[in-house]
Protein backbone atom coordinates (compact mmCIF):
# COMPACT_ATOMS: atom_id res chain seq x y z
CA UNK A 1 0.00 0.00 0.00
CA UNK A 2 1.83 3.27 -0.91
CA UNK A 3 2.79 6.02 1.50
CA UNK A 4 2.38 9.63 -0.84
CA UNK A 5 5.62 11.80 0.18
CA UNK A 6 2.65 14.40 1.39
CA UNK A 7 1.44 11.99 3.68
CA UNK A 8 4.65 10.96 5.00
CA UNK A 9 5.60 14.85 5.87
CA UNK A 10 2.58 15.20 7.53
CA UNK A 11 3.37 12.35 9.97
CA UNK A 12 6.71 13.41 10.18
CA UNK A 13 5.88 16.61 10.90
CA UNK A 14 2.96 15.19 13.77
CA UNK A 15 5.40 12.49 15.06
CA UNK A 16 8.30 15.45 15.63
CA UNK A 17 5.79 18.08 16.79
CA UNK A 18 4.02 16.20 19.39
CA UNK A 19 7.45 13.98 20.35
CA UNK A 20 10.36 15.22 19.61
CA UNK A 21 11.32 12.27 17.33
CA UNK A 22 13.37 13.39 14.17
CA UNK A 23 12.40 11.19 10.90
CA UNK A 24 14.94 11.05 8.54
CA UNK A 25 13.57 11.69 4.98
CA UNK A 26 14.78 7.65 4.29
CA UNK A 27 12.19 6.57 7.21
CA UNK A 28 9.11 6.05 4.97
CA UNK A 29 9.21 2.46 5.12
CA UNK A 30 9.59 2.50 9.29
CA UNK A 31 6.07 4.84 9.16
CA UNK A 32 4.42 2.37 6.86
CA UNK A 33 5.43 -0.63 8.50
CA UNK A 34 4.68 1.19 12.08
CA UNK A 35 1.49 2.52 11.13
CA UNK A 36 -0.11 -0.98 8.75
CA UNK A 37 -2.46 -1.91 11.90
CA UNK A 38 -4.04 1.36 11.81
CA UNK A 39 -4.85 0.36 8.20
CA UNK A 40 -8.50 -1.40 8.40
CA UNK A 41 -12.09 -0.66 8.05
CA UNK A 42 -12.44 2.81 9.03
CA UNK A 43 -8.71 3.73 7.51
CA UNK A 44 -8.47 1.85 4.11
CA UNK A 45 -5.43 3.74 3.19
CA UNK A 46 -2.64 5.79 4.81
CA UNK A 47 -4.32 8.83 2.58
CA UNK A 48 -7.85 8.64 4.55
CA UNK A 49 -6.13 8.24 8.10
CA UNK A 50 -3.91 11.36 7.48
CA UNK A 51 -7.03 13.20 5.67
CA UNK A 52 -8.85 12.19 9.13
CA UNK A 53 -5.84 13.64 11.53
CA UNK A 54 -5.85 16.52 9.65
CA UNK A 55 -9.37 16.94 9.94
CA UNK A 56 -10.14 16.44 13.31
CA UNK A 57 -6.18 16.60 15.20
CA UNK A 58 -7.76 16.26 17.84
CA UNK A 59 -8.97 13.02 17.70
CA UNK A 60 -7.15 10.11 20.40
CA UNK A 61 -5.96 7.86 16.84
CA UNK A 62 -3.24 11.03 17.07
CA UNK A 63 -1.59 9.84 20.24
CA UNK A 64 -1.94 5.74 18.57
CA UNK A 65 0.15 6.87 16.08
CA UNK A 66 2.71 8.40 18.09
CA UNK A 67 2.58 4.88 20.22
CA UNK A 68 3.42 2.96 17.20
CA UNK A 69 6.53 5.72 16.44
CA UNK A 70 7.99 4.93 19.14
CA UNK A 71 10.60 2.56 19.57
CA UNK A 72 10.00 0.13 22.63
CA UNK A 73 13.10 -1.95 22.16
CA UNK A 74 14.08 -3.15 26.05
CA UNK A 75 15.56 -5.94 27.80
CA UNK A 76 16.61 -6.67 31.78
CA UNK A 77 20.15 -4.93 32.59
CA UNK A 78 21.02 -3.65 29.38
CA UNK A 79 24.47 -3.90 28.52
CA UNK A 80 25.39 -4.47 32.17
CA UNK A 81 27.88 -2.50 33.28
CA UNK A 82 25.82 0.50 33.78
CA UNK A 83 24.45 -1.60 36.83
CA UNK A 84 27.64 -3.14 37.81
CA UNK A 85 28.58 0.30 38.13
CA UNK A 86 25.98 1.34 39.98
CA UNK A 87 26.87 -1.29 42.50
CA UNK A 88 30.87 -0.85 43.19
CA UNK A 89 31.10 2.97 42.24
CA UNK A 90 28.34 5.38 42.38
CA UNK A 91 25.76 3.90 45.34
CA UNK A 92 29.30 4.02 48.00
CA UNK A 93 30.32 7.21 46.49
CA UNK A 94 26.38 8.57 47.25
CA UNK A 95 26.64 7.05 50.63
CA UNK A 96 29.86 8.63 51.72
CA UNK A 97 28.63 11.71 49.93
CA UNK A 98 24.56 12.10 52.37
CA UNK A 99 26.30 10.81 55.45
CA UNK A 100 22.75 10.78 57.32
CA UNK A 101 20.61 11.65 54.49
CA UNK A 102 19.50 8.17 53.92
CA UNK A 103 17.37 8.76 50.77
CA UNK A 104 18.20 7.83 47.02
CA UNK A 105 16.30 9.18 43.91
CA UNK A 106 16.37 7.22 40.54
CA UNK A 107 14.88 8.06 37.34
CA UNK A 108 14.21 5.80 34.22
CA UNK A 109 13.39 8.25 31.71
CA UNK A 110 12.15 6.38 28.44
CA UNK A 111 11.25 3.39 30.66
CA UNK A 112 9.55 1.37 27.78
CA UNK A 113 7.90 -1.29 29.18
CA UNK A 114 9.69 -1.71 32.30
CA UNK A 115 12.67 -4.06 31.87
CA UNK A 116 15.44 -0.86 32.89
CA UNK A 117 13.15 0.36 36.25
CA UNK A 118 12.79 -3.13 37.24
CA UNK A 119 16.78 -3.70 36.95
CA UNK A 120 17.32 -1.06 38.67
CA UNK A 121 15.02 -2.26 41.80
CA UNK A 122 16.96 -5.21 41.83
CA UNK A 123 20.19 -3.58 41.91
CA UNK A 124 19.45 -1.44 44.82
CA UNK A 125 18.43 -4.54 46.92
CA UNK A 126 21.59 -6.67 45.59
CA UNK A 127 23.61 -3.77 46.23
CA UNK A 128 24.11 -4.71 50.29
CA UNK A 129 25.78 -2.72 52.56
CA UNK A 130 26.37 0.30 50.61
CA UNK A 131 22.74 1.77 50.59
CA UNK A 132 21.05 -1.43 52.65
CA UNK A 133 18.00 -0.06 54.52
CA UNK A 134 18.16 3.24 52.42
CA UNK A 135 14.35 5.27 51.75
CA UNK A 136 15.19 4.40 47.61
CA UNK A 137 12.54 5.74 44.79
CA UNK A 138 12.45 4.89 41.41
CA UNK A 139 10.40 7.28 39.10
CA UNK A 140 9.98 5.43 35.85
CA UNK A 141 8.34 7.57 32.71
CA UNK A 142 7.52 6.78 29.01
CA UNK A 143 5.55 8.97 26.51
CA UNK A 144 3.70 5.89 25.72
CA UNK A 145 0.74 5.44 28.13
CA UNK A 146 0.08 1.88 26.68
CA UNK A 147 4.03 0.36 27.45
CA UNK A 148 3.41 2.10 30.60
CA UNK A 149 0.35 -0.03 31.47
CA UNK A 150 2.36 -3.09 30.87
CA UNK A 151 5.05 -2.14 33.22
CA UNK A 152 3.17 -1.31 35.64
CA UNK A 153 1.70 -4.76 35.78
CA UNK A 154 5.20 -6.34 36.12
CA UNK A 155 4.35 -9.56 34.17
CA UNK A 156 6.91 -10.62 31.44
CA UNK A 157 7.01 -13.52 29.32
CA UNK A 158 9.63 -16.09 30.78
CA UNK A 159 11.34 -15.56 26.85
CA UNK A 160 11.73 -11.67 28.35
CA UNK A 161 12.84 -12.40 31.77
CA UNK A 162 15.65 -15.15 30.03
CA UNK A 163 16.99 -11.70 28.33
CA UNK A 164 19.44 -10.42 30.82
CA UNK A 165 18.09 -11.96 33.74
CA UNK A 166 20.31 -15.03 35.79
CA UNK A 167 18.04 -17.83 37.57
CA UNK A 168 19.19 -16.64 41.03
CA UNK A 169 17.25 -12.91 39.65
CA UNK A 170 14.43 -15.15 38.02
CA UNK A 171 14.12 -16.70 41.12
CA UNK A 172 14.27 -14.05 44.40
CA UNK A 173 12.75 -11.06 42.29
CA UNK A 174 9.39 -13.05 40.31
CA UNK A 175 7.04 -15.38 40.82
CA UNK A 176 5.45 -17.68 38.38
CA UNK A 177 2.05 -16.77 36.86
CA UNK A 178 0.85 -19.30 34.36
CA UNK A 179 3.44 -19.06 31.57
CA UNK A 180 4.56 -15.83 32.76
CA UNK A 181 7.11 -14.19 35.78
CA UNK A 182 5.81 -11.63 37.99
CA UNK A 183 7.94 -9.12 39.74
CA UNK A 184 7.77 -9.35 43.51
CA UNK A 185 6.03 -6.25 45.15
CA UNK A 186 9.92 -5.83 47.08
CA UNK A 187 11.34 -4.47 43.72
CA UNK A 188 7.33 -3.18 42.63
CA UNK A 189 7.04 -1.04 45.37
CA UNK A 190 10.11 0.64 44.72
CA UNK A 191 9.16 2.18 41.17
CA UNK A 192 6.34 5.17 40.22
CA UNK A 193 5.56 4.75 36.86
CA UNK A 194 4.30 8.41 35.09
CA UNK A 195 3.74 9.44 31.80
CA UNK A 196 6.42 12.30 31.01
CA UNK A 197 7.02 13.56 27.31
CA UNK A 198 10.59 14.61 27.53
CA UNK A 199 10.61 16.83 24.22
CA UNK A 200 7.14 19.21 25.91
CA UNK A 201 7.26 20.85 29.32
CA UNK A 202 8.41 18.47 31.93
CA UNK A 203 6.09 18.33 35.24
CA UNK A 204 7.31 18.68 38.89
CA UNK A 205 10.15 15.92 39.24
CA UNK A 206 12.25 15.70 42.77
CA UNK A 207 15.99 16.25 42.56
CA UNK A 208 17.77 12.80 41.75
CA UNK A 209 21.22 11.54 42.48
CA UNK A 210 21.12 9.06 39.12
CA UNK A 211 19.41 9.29 35.82
CA UNK A 212 19.27 6.64 33.54
CA UNK A 213 18.81 8.46 29.92
CA UNK A 214 19.58 5.48 27.51
CA UNK A 215 18.94 5.06 24.17
CA UNK A 216 16.28 7.40 23.72
CA UNK A 217 18.16 10.86 22.78
CA UNK A 218 19.82 8.99 19.21
CA UNK A 219 15.81 9.97 18.21
CA UNK A 220 15.83 13.29 18.53
CA UNK A 221 17.26 16.43 16.54
CA UNK A 222 19.93 18.23 18.14
CA UNK A 223 18.55 21.34 19.97
CA UNK A 224 15.96 19.01 21.23
CA UNK A 225 18.49 16.80 22.57
CA UNK A 226 20.46 19.58 24.08
CA UNK A 227 17.52 20.88 25.70
CA UNK A 228 16.69 17.47 27.01
CA UNK A 229 20.26 16.76 28.76
CA UNK A 230 20.38 20.49 29.96
CA UNK A 231 17.07 20.08 32.08
CA UNK A 232 18.21 16.64 33.06
CA UNK A 233 21.51 18.38 34.58
CA UNK A 234 19.71 20.89 36.49
CA UNK A 235 17.26 17.68 38.34
CA UNK A 236 20.60 16.18 39.45
CA UNK A 237 21.76 16.59 43.20
CA UNK A 238 25.51 18.01 42.89
CA UNK A 239 27.28 14.71 42.72
CA UNK A 240 24.84 13.37 41.11
CA UNK A 241 25.19 11.03 38.09
CA UNK A 242 23.83 10.22 34.68
CA UNK A 243 24.26 7.54 32.16
CA UNK A 244 23.24 7.51 28.69
CA UNK A 245 23.34 5.17 25.92
CA UNK A 246 25.94 3.81 24.40
CA UNK A 247 26.57 5.55 20.72
CA UNK A 248 24.90 8.82 22.97
CA UNK A 249 27.83 11.81 23.69
CA UNK A 250 28.17 14.71 25.62
CA UNK A 251 30.15 16.38 22.48
CA UNK A 252 29.87 19.95 22.18
CA UNK A 253 27.03 20.82 24.81
CA UNK A 254 27.90 22.91 27.43
CA UNK A 255 27.36 21.44 31.47
CA UNK A 256 28.90 20.86 34.72
CA UNK A 257 29.13 17.21 34.09
CA UNK A 258 32.44 15.48 34.50
CA UNK A 259 32.95 12.35 32.82
CA UNK A 260 33.21 9.23 34.62
CA UNK A 261 34.99 6.14 33.67
CA UNK A 262 34.18 2.53 34.59
CA UNK A 263 35.41 -0.83 33.02
CA UNK A 264 35.97 1.21 29.47
CA UNK A 265 33.07 2.92 29.91
CA UNK A 266 31.91 6.58 30.39
CA UNK A 267 29.57 8.15 32.43
CA UNK A 268 29.19 11.42 33.88
CA UNK A 269 28.96 13.18 37.31
CA UNK A 270 27.96 16.74 38.18
CA UNK A 271 29.81 18.70 39.91
CA UNK A 272 29.85 19.94 43.54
Amino acid sequence: MPLLDADFEFIRGLVHRESGIALGEEKGYLVKSRLTPLITDKFQTFRSLVQHMRSKPNDPIKHQVIDLMTTNESWFFRDLWPFECLKEFVFPQIAAKKGADRSLNIWSAACSTGQEPYSLAMTVREAGNSIGGWSTSILATDISLTVLEQAKQGKFTKAETFRGLTATQQTRFFTSEGSNLVATEDIRGLIEFKQINLSKTWPRIPQMDVIFLRNVLIYFDVPTKEEIIRKAVRLLNPGGFLFLGGGETMVNIQTDLVPVSFKKNQFFQRGG
